[in-house]
């Protein structure tokens, strides 16, 4: 990474619940970015794992605002996929996949 992105972002990582949560803090003077104006209702276990750093990174900055950024993210969603065979047997295949911030809103909607 060049000096301007490290002086500019941070980055963490830390599992909470079943979130392992990484985020990268990026300051509107290095990385100016439109505000987002479409409504991104966060599953619970993504909603207390942003406010959980977000309570841990203002501890120590504080006077800053942070600001989730829905349309720059993405997620890694463990999922089992089940399938009959034709012997009747149930198998069950797990998958990661790749998606956006907003398909992850989506797919969570179906752990309910």
């Amino acid at each position: 990474s060049s000096s301007s992105s490290a002086a500019s972002s941070s980055a963490a990582s830390a599992p909470v619940g079943t979130v392992d949560l990484n985020v990268r803090v990026l300051t509107t003077g290095y990385w100016p970015l439109p505000p987002c104006k479409i409504i991104c209702n966060l599953p619970k276990e993504a909603e207390l794992a942003f406010k959980s750093f977000k309570k841990f990174y203002l501890e120590d900055h504080s006077g800053r605002q942070l600001n989730l950024q829905p349309h720059l993210g993405h997620a890694d969603v463990h999922a089992n996929f089940f399938h009959r065979k034709e012997s009747g047997e149930i198998s069950n295949k797990r998958h990661i996949l790749q998606v956006s911030t907003y398909q992850m809103c989506v797919l969570m909607l179906f752990n309910r």
